[in-house]
């Protein structure tokens, strides 16, 4: 799997995929498309640590990374 070859972090790479996976049926495959690639990008797993909001999140990794 192209995802897993990518990861930087085995365990949370796993940890990532055990928590989607357990609603798997549930959870729409779109939702994935748009998830995971948020969670595997650098400046939005720090972004994220340190604001409130998603939508903030995104803007911040946005203004920081051009090709986010």
């Amino acid at each position: 799997m192209n995802l897993m070859s990518n990861m930087k972090d085995e365990e949370l790479g796993l940890v990532i995929l055990y928590n989607f996976t357990k609603q798997y049926g549930l959870v729409d495959m779109e939702l994935y498309d748009l998830v995971l690639p948020l969670l595997f990008n650098d400046t939005f797993r720090v972004e994220i640590a340190h604001v409130v909001s998603l939508k903030e999140a995104i803007e911040i990794s946005a203004s920081k990374n051009k090709l986010f």
